[in-house]
């Protein structure tokens, strides 16, 4: 009972900080501007996907003035499932929102009180919690940028990295982990795996024994980027239909001006942010060495801690965010598409606030140093004060979010997502009318219904002669087109890379549905292979338990 107590008070009390802290936006509606209005329209528009029974959404329909892009072919669904679970609830696209986001906040926390109250008294897991939630670079991504899938994807990936240091992970836990880390954000994915690969090779070696625990590591892997394949593979082998260039070539993510401890980079290159790159690391750095360094004092078996090997992963991410892995970034072409290597932080700050933690944590008070004490005395008061900061500053320059019809009036659109097919002249086509001016062109007669699907287009055509007609959408090869209910090959105008039909004198209804790529349906393949793999060792092992059990029985 007093267990249970202490469990509803701390779930009780942790529920009002992570409000607290989202209070002002879910009162107000209030954010700074950044990615926040493009995370509100996407979410939108995958909800009313669902809402047509489309369970996987991939057509965007919004996107440049309504010729649409393929979205969610390539970007995570996770954070707008969930958005779509709360809007299903009755919550509007604002609130829903802001909820999916203070659902980020509440993993965290769940998974921070966890794993410090299985070392550590139920109280200072309370203390502890608290303190990883008020990361200040995690209230940087959530606040001041509206990064909100990538804050979807720190927990994940801090509970992947965690779950990586174990001497033998659990396989089947370990690829759940990485499979909702990569549909969360598949950048927080890459750097979860690459620091969780690295602090295994420092922590356990290369001997006989460790090779073959990191090969059920590697088990693991493999299944879970197989449970996202559905996802995955149409997303990485499909990118030459869109614009990847987009995510790297402008200046704004230039990898080389975003390291962490940038000196000779800041000298070339120029900083970004001056606060992410050198003083928030510098906290995170003193926290992980602290632990490092109180834990190798408490002889070999400390050494291997919980908290120590937290401690590594920690100094390990902030190493591969840093000028340190520079190299690296040169070598491996794809550790440039992170964008901003300081990426790296949020995880970093993560692991070291729970080393920290854990360090201090299974010790009691009165035998900490006077240094130790003021030292993380010292913290939470500042990570009480930055927290109060991101809210006055909130207040000062946030906006309101805009409604969705606003959207309807403006060029919206990530350039990444514009097909490579398209023409030289599809801004025109917009310019002139779309299809009604396509249609006045042609001086013929064309009528849309009153509401469109979102992975379909539908119109009705009169024409006296024989024309060829550019439909208002996007060519991309998953569209399939009937005209009167007879299969065409999809056609592509060159001019605007538009889908270009062809009519003969009469009515006509003319429509697209989505049929999907074949790497989609490979993908699903192979995540139905994977999925079936896995139920069948889970069969095994369960017979194999059972079996052990009956035994145990017999003989006793």
């Amino acid at each position: 009972m007093i267990a249970l107590r202490s469990f509803v008070f701390s779930t009780l009390l942790l529920s009002t900080v992570i409000i607290l802290l989202w209070l002002q936006p879910l009162l107000t509606l209030r954010l700074h501007p950044s990615d926040a209005y493009m995370h509100l329209l996407w979410a939108d528009q995958f909800y009313s996907a669902l809402s047509e029974g489309i369970l996987m959404p991939r057509w965007a329909p919004m996107s440049f003035d309504g010729l649409g892009d393929p979205t969610f072919v390539y970007y995570q669904p996770l954070f707008y499932y969930i958005d779509s679970v709360f809007q299903f609830l009755g919550a509007n696209s604002h609130y829903a929102l802001l909820l999916t986001a203070l659902v980020a906040h509440g993993l965290l926390a769940t998974m921070s009180y966890r794993l410090i109250a299985d070392y550590c008294t139920q109280r200072w897991a309370l203390v502890g919690s608290v303190f990883v939630i008020l990361s200040p670079s995690l209230l940087f991504v959530a606040f001041a940028m509206g990064f909100f899938p990538w804050m979807l994807g720190i927990p994940l990936s801090a509970m992947f990295v965690i779950e990586s240091m174990r001497p033998k992970p659990r396989i089947m836990y370990l690829a759940i982990l990485l499979c909702f880390t990569v549909l969360a954000h598949l950048l927080s994915a890459l750097i979860a795996l690459t620091c969780a690969f690295l602090s295994r090779l420092l922590i356990h070696g290369l001997s006989r024994q460790s090779l073959q625990m990191n090969l059920g590591w590697g088990l693991a892997i493999v299944g879970g980027l197989g449970l996202t394949a559905f996802f995955l593979y149409p997303a990485l082998t499909q990118l030459h239909l869109i614009n990847p260039d987009g995510w790297t070539a402008h200046k704004t993510f230039d990898w080389r001006s975003a390291m962490l401890f940038p000196t000779f980079t800041a000298a070339l290159f120029g900083p970004r942010w001056l606060t992410f790159q050198w003083f928030l690391p510098v906290v995170v750095l003193g926290m992980a060495v602290i632990v490092v360094v109180g834990e190798r004092g408490r002889g070999i078996v400390g050494r291997k801690g919980p908290a120590y090997c937290l401690a590594v992963a920690a100094l390990v991410a902030l190493a591969l965010g840093s000028e340190l892995a520079f190299p690296l970034y040169l070598l491996v072409p794809p550790m440039q598409k992170l964008q901003f290597p300081y990426r790296y932080l949020p995880l970093a700050a993560i692991l070291a606030s729970l080393a920290l933690v854990l360090h201090f944590g299974q010790v009691s008070w009165r035998s900490w140093s006077k240094a130790g004490r003021v030292v993380i005395t010292l913290l939470l008061v500042l990570y009480g004060v930055q927290a109060f900061a991101v809210q006055w500053k909130l207040y000062q320059h946030g906006q309101r979010l805009h409604e969705i019809a606003w959207f309807a009036n403006s060029r919206v659109g990530q350039s990444e997502y514009l097909l490579a097919s398209r023409g030289p002249h599809w801004e025109q086509y917009i310019k002139d009318g779309k299809l009604t001016g396509e249609c006045a062109r042609l001086s013929i007669r064309c009528e849309e219904p009153a509401v469109q699907r979102t992975h379909g287009f539908q119109a009705t055509i009169d024409t006296n002669r024989a024309i060829t007609l550019r439909l208002p959408v996007f060519a991309y090869p998953a569209w399939g087109i009937t005209v009167d209910s007879q299969a065409q090959a999809l056609v592509l105008d060159p001019d605007t890379g538009l889908v270009l039909v062809t009519l003969q004198p009469g009515h006509h209804e003319v429509q697209l549905h989505w049929e999907g790529l074949p790497a989609e349906h490979a993908g699903r393949l192979i995540t139905l292979i994977v999925i079936f793999f896995f139920a069948l060792l889970q069969s095994m092992l369960w017979l194999r338990k059972h079996h052990a059990t009956k035994v145990t029985r017999l003989l006793t």
